[in-house]
């Protein structure tokens, strides 16, 4: 896993739909990455890759559902 590039302006940002369906577009230069929680992200671009991975281990996110 390679941590994530450092930059030194902020991503550009854009909230629509205020204030019933509030919704965050954001604008990532080439390399830039962004952590989203599970189930927050409605909708990407074609040309960008999702990774996912299981955060807290296994048996911690076992006993959460339960």
């Amino acid at each position: 896993m390679r941590p994530p590039k450092k930059v030194n302006q902020p991503v550009k940002t854009e909230i629509r739909y205020k204030p019933a369906f509030a919704t965050i577009f954001l604008t990532l230069g080439p390399g830039e990455t962004i952590t989203a929680e599970a189930g927050a992200m409605t909708s990407m671009d074609s040309q960008l890759s999702m990774r996912t991975e299981f955060s807290g281990g296994l048996i911690p996110g076992l006993l959460k559902n339960a």
